[in-house]
């Protein structure tokens, strides 16, 4: 059983005893948790889950960001590449033992190291159990609602202490280009690509491409984080204040998306000149391998059509998606043998359409039933009840290709130097 006074009261005696209690990052991380376990509650009793999961996902909230008052009183700022709180606060609760005068019952000591330190990554890590991966978002998710309160309530000077003290530096700031394509991909930001005051604004706000509940989407909407974030600064650049404009627009329609539960093809991936996607109605199940397809972003009958360059970044996001599909889904439990890969086109004929160049990419699994493996794919008439039943890739299946991808692609095989 948690005890969730005693977790209050402990975690209250234990931050007491930092003697820089005067410094404003000192108090915003004490509001800052209690905003987490609020939202951890909050989650866990819209998603109806058991009274033990709700205790322990406040548990978790009121030690996630433990390791941040060591790093105030060692670095007098909060910076993320200087110090991962994350993993050192893990540290202090399991290797220096910590976690004991929490919560005395050891057999939730997995759960509440894996959650803490995936809260601050930019994925979760793969093979956690699924007790385990649903306390990860949790914990992700309240985490990321506080900051945007945070952001929105807080003085500039307490939100990056002793980064950034003036709110003229952000009025005046750039945006690089890819702090800014992460947004267009519908990607989080990376925390080493950050290089301008609003680049650091713009990673809070690209976090709504990492949320996992729609209850957490439907709380960003009715507080109206997004217009109010944006809308922070007096951009004194018509270029930035076009570029601030476009990624409250992107924003505003993801959210209201997940909120509406949109049937759409869900973008994995992005290049120059394509859009990985995987299929909301998929030929092939989930279970025996999945569908994702890589289409143009401008509309070509054929491959024929493609220019040199068009075509050499198509090669290679086939072989990148492909590889990552399969290690990806296996991660997730599907044991993909084999992609097949396939540009069709000829259901545009029956709407009396012209075709649209894509590629499809369908993982075969061995143990397959409806395509039979090692047999040709067969797919009749779309409108046919056979794809009434067929699963999508779920967000988590999404997540991890995504994942392999980034991984993949900086290997020397998929380093763009060499292609």
């Amino acid at each position: 059983m948690i005890n969730i006074d005693n977790v209050k009261k402990e975690f209250l005696e234990f931050v007491n005893k930092y003697d820089n209690q005067s410094d404003p990052g000192y108090e915003l991380k004490i509001a800052h948790t209690m905003h987490v376990v609020e939202n951890a509650k909050i989650i866990a009793s819209l998603k109806n889950l058991s009274e033990e999961d709700t205790e322990l996902a406040q548990l978790i909230a009121y030690l996630h960001d433990i390791g941040r008052f060591e790093e105030l009183k060692v670095l007098k700022e909060f910076d993320s590449l200087k110090f991962e709180h994350a993993l050192y606060g893990s540290k202090m609760l399991f290797e220096d033992n910590l976690i004991r005068r929490f919560i005395s019952d050891d057999s939730y000591d997995n759960i509440i190291k894996k959650a803490i330190e995936n809260h601050s990554k930019l994925y979760i890590e793969s093979g956690l159990t699924d007790r385990e991966l649903l306390h990860a978002k949790i914990i992700r998710d309240a985490d990321k609602l506080d900051n945007f309160r945070v952001k929105k309530d807080e003085l500039i000077e307490n939100v990056w202490a002793g980064k950034y003290s003036n709110i003229e530096d952000f009025n005046n700031s750039l945006i690089s280009d890819k702090v800014y394509n992460n947004i267009l991909k519908h990607e989080c930001v990376d925390i080493h690509d950050r290089i301008y005051p609003l680049d650091y604004w713009i990673c809070i706000l690209a976090f709504v491409f990492d949320i996992n509940f729609k209850e957490t989407f439907k709380i960003i909407k009715e507080n109206d984080y997004i217009n109010v974030l944006v809308s922070k600064f007096n951009y004194t650049s018509n270029e930035i204040k076009d570029k601030m404009e476009n990624i409250k627009n992107i924003i505003n329609e993801f959210v209201n998306n997940k909120i509406n539960d949109k049937k759409e093809d869900k973008v994995i991936y992005e290049t120059e000149n394509f859009y990985v996607l995987a299929r909301w109605k998929p030929h092939v199940s989930r279970e025996e391998g999945g569908h994702i397809r890589i289409k143009p972003k401008r509309k070509v009958k054929n491959r024929y059509e493609l220019t040199p360059k068009e075509a050499k970044e198509l090669i290679r996001l086939t072989m990148l998606a492909g590889e990552a599909m399969i290690n990806g889904m296996k991660n997730r439990g599907v044991d993909i043998e084999i992609i097949n890969f396939q540009d069709n086109g000829n259901w545009a004929y029956l709407r009396f359409e012209v075709p649209a160049f894509h590629i499809h990419l369908y993982g075969r699994t061995k143990d397959s039933v409806k395509q039979k493996f090692g047999e040709a794919l067969y797919f009749p008439n779309p409108k046919d009840e056979y794809y009434k039943d067929l699963t999508p890739l779920d967000d988590d299946d999404i997540e991890e290709i995504r994942k392999q991808i980034h991984l993949l692609e900086n290997t020397e095989k998929y380093d763009l130097s060499n292609w």
